[in-house]
């Protein structure tokens, strides 16, 4: 039987409509989740910049280290959220976030700036695997869908995120750290409302404290195979945010910026509505196919971007070609966490997973030193790059099921 309907088979034997309330309140919380983050973080560096003495490599580094922090803390925080209540922890991180936006209003001293800035990504790590977790669970009713459901929502608070928070940096540079703290005030205020809801997902699995999840992850094959193709996933992903713009300021000058936002904002609401048909697209097939179809789009993007030099089409062309290929793979990894991963244990696998936004460091600094070369071999190894990710994520089903034949 396909890993893809292992939920539906268990609601068929439970005969009865799961409640789809829980699934809901974790979207809305990952959309207020991403506005918050949205709002705030993209000028961050700007509030660095104009408030301290700091160069810039310095304050890319400190900006950067929320990720880098998130990503090597994630699967300790998902082993304890295996280990402990998942909706006590995700409570406990969003109040850390509320507390580290409050505190960042008044704070001035540097030494309190990076300690509030490495508390992000401590909470980060906390948070993402223990409502990754959570939502897996509640997702009975709508199997893929539900992460797909999560991208869209986080996506949406990415396009609007910034538009606030670049309103509110214009009025006031502390008016960001404000606007953060009252959304994810609101996150929080929203999962005490429905912790009733949440709560029995925790009692989903076998019952009792789970000690050493980290093991089982870290022992899977599949897993291991999908975080190294969910790796290279983001290191070709960050190359649109960060050296496509270089690329286009080289070609286009000063009209890069106007053309590049237009762009990013066509990317970003085309992204959006490709959820619907994606998660269709999902149940007729494979997953190893849809893979192949985003690592294509990816490489096909890649050969349009060059072309842009003869006619405007082909950047356009090369947008949609990249956006089909995040849309359809930036949740994949999610989806088959959700899948791979014993009810127990999902907080580990979640945890260990998130070791792929380390490709968003190491993409920007691989990229920029290809484009300093030349950008014909930059794309070249680029589309190279992005054809390695079909084998990487299309494996991890076939090992799972080769394993399953064997028991």
């Amino acid at each position: 039987m396909p890993l893809r309907l292992r939920s539906t088979a268990a609601e068929a034997q439970a005969g009865a409509r799961p409640d789809t309330r829980p699934f809901w309140l974790l979207i809305v919380g990952c959309l207020l989740n991403s506005l918050a983050f949205f709002t705030m973080v993209p000028f961050l560096t700007l509030y660095l910049s104009d408030t301290t003495s700091l160069s810039g490599a310095m304050i890319g580094a400190l900006v950067g280290s929320i990720a880098l922090i998130q990503a090597v803390g994630s699967l300790a925080g998902g082993s304890f959220t295996d280990r402990y209540r998942p909706t006590v922890l995700l409570r406990c991180g969003v109040l850390v976030y509320t507390l580290v936006c409050a505190a960042l209003i008044t704070a001035r001293s540097l030494p309190l700036l990076v300690a509030l800035i490495a508390l992000m990504g401590i909470s980060e790590a906390i948070m993402n695997p223990s409502m990754k977790k959570l939502l897996s669970l509640a997702s009975t009713t709508v199997g893929d869908g539900a992460f797909r459901a999560r991208y869209a929502a986080f996506s949406l608070g990415a396009v609007l995120g910034p538009l606030l928070g670049g309103l509110l940096y214009q009025g006031g540079r502390r008016g960001l750290f404000v606007a953060s703290a009252v959304l994810f005030a609101g996150y929080l205020l929203l999962l005490q409302a429905g912790k009733r809801l949440l709560e029995p997902l925790e009692g989903a699995g076998p019952g009792g404290k789970q000690k050493g999840s980290w093991r089982h992850a870290v022992r899977d094959r599949a897993l291991l195979r999908l975080t190294a193709g969910a790796l290279m996933l983001t290191f070709v992903v960050a190359q649109f945010e960060s050296m496509i713009p270089l690329y286009l300021e080289a070609e286009r000058g000063s009209d890069a910026v106007g053309l590049f936002s237009m762009l990013f904002s066509v990317h970003a609401v085309l992204g959006i509505l490709l959820q619907v048909p994606a998660v269709r697209l999902s149940k007729r097939l494979h997953t190893g196919r849809i893979a192949a179809i985003g690592s294509f789009s990816f490489a096909a993007a890649f050969l349009c971007f060059p072309m842009m030099r003869a006619s405007h089409v082909w950047l356009v062309a090369a947008v949609i070609a990249w956006t089909v290929g995040e849309a359809l793979l930036m949740p994949l990894p999610d989806v088959t966490v959700h899948e791979l991963a014993p009810d127990e244990h999902k907080g580990a696998y979640f945890g260990l997973a998130e070791l792929r936004y380390l490709g968003f460091f190491a993409g920007p600094a691989v990229g920029g030193a290809l484009l300093d070369g030349s950008s014909s071999a930059y794309f070249l190894s680029m589309g190279v790059a992005s054809l390695g990710i079909l084998g990487l994520l299309a494996k991890p089903f076939t090992t799972r099921q080769e394993d399953q034949c064997k028991a």
